[in-house]
């Protein structure tokens, strides 16, 4: 098992042996270096994989988790979340300025490439992170979200708004309906 620190992303491609090389990383949350507002990492990033040749391409097969602090999409609290997953990269020598021009197939656009025969792994773990995330982060399945009317978290308790059960905006189309269904009956 090569075990890599945080100055030893970047792997050298002829430094893998014929058989693969097994590869393990933990990151802390600032060498991963991603920059948004959406959430934080929390946990240390936990990286394992190994690194196939085959000719001239690479083949990167590995599983990356760690713990997120999201903020829920219904209550807009903010909480803990395991994220992580498999995943399987090719990595393709760069090519040459005369080679771009050809049409690409559809092995070109599941590839990455790597630069002078060296393959950095951050972007790689950096991507798995975001693709991991919840399209729809919730604090738990059944979180009840915020009041529509004053904005309370209902999760920690009730409100004393007025609850309607129609949008008085759709009331119109309540008494067409009704109209209707006189009509017929």
């Amino acid at each position: 098992m090569h075990k890599l620190n945080h100055s030893r992303w970047v792997i050298d491609v002829e430094d893998i042996p014929k058989d693969g090389l097994e590869l393990e990383l933990t990151l802390v949350p600032s060498h991963v270096q991603i920059e948004t507002e959406d959430f934080a990492i929390v946990d240390p990033v936990c990286f394992s994989g190994r690194l196939e040749k085959i000719g001239r391409e690479i083949i990167l097969r590995g599983k990356v988790s760690t713990t997120l602090s999201l903020m829920c999409s219904r209550c807009l609290e903010a909480f803990s979340c395991s994220v992580g997953g498999q995943f399987t990269l090719n990595y393709l020598p760069e090519e040459k300025e005369e080679e771009l021009d050809r049409e690409l197939d559809e092995r070109d656009l599941d590839s990455c490439y790597y630069v002078d025969h060296r393959i950095d792994l951050l972007p790689a773990i950096q991507e798995q992170i975001f693709l991991s995330i919840p399209l729809k982060p919730l604090c738990f399945a059944n979180c009840q979200g915020l009041c529509q009317q004053c904005g309370s978290n209902l999760n920690t308790g009730h409100c004393d708004c007025q609850r309607n059960e129609i949008d008085e905006r759709l009331l119109v189309l309540k008494q067409l309906k009704k109209g209707q269904e006189r009509a017929k009956g």
